[in-house]
């Protein structure tokens, strides 16, 4: 997960930093891990920076990667959140 101080010079300068993270946090060559992209939201809810939110479940979409996400209204705790996608996955598969 990025940390939500996060910030950049522009929109277009975090887009291209934040797609970075995202697809070097990928394995490349034989398949050895997944990458699973936790929304800032999910370890700190506080926050008025909607737009940049947005941005990051759009990103995570594009790069068809998996999202642990706070839905709007949530306030558990980051293990809880956690557990609750961890158990739908489960429960998918």
């Amino acid at each position: 997960a990025m940390p939500r101080s996060a910030a950049a010079d522009s929109q277009e300068a975090f887009i291209n930093s934040t797609t970075w993270i995202m697809n070097w946090s990928l394995s490349f060559g034989r398949q050895e891990w997944d990458c699973l992209v936790v929304h800032p939201s999910v370890a700190n809810p506080d926050s008025s920076d909607v737009d940049k939110d947005d941005l990051i479940r759009k990103l995570t979409a594009a790069q068809d990667l998996s999202l642990i996400d706070r839905q709007a209204g949530n306030h558990q705790a980051t293990a809880e959140i956690f557990a609750d996608w961890l158990l739908s996955e489960l429960e998918q598969n």
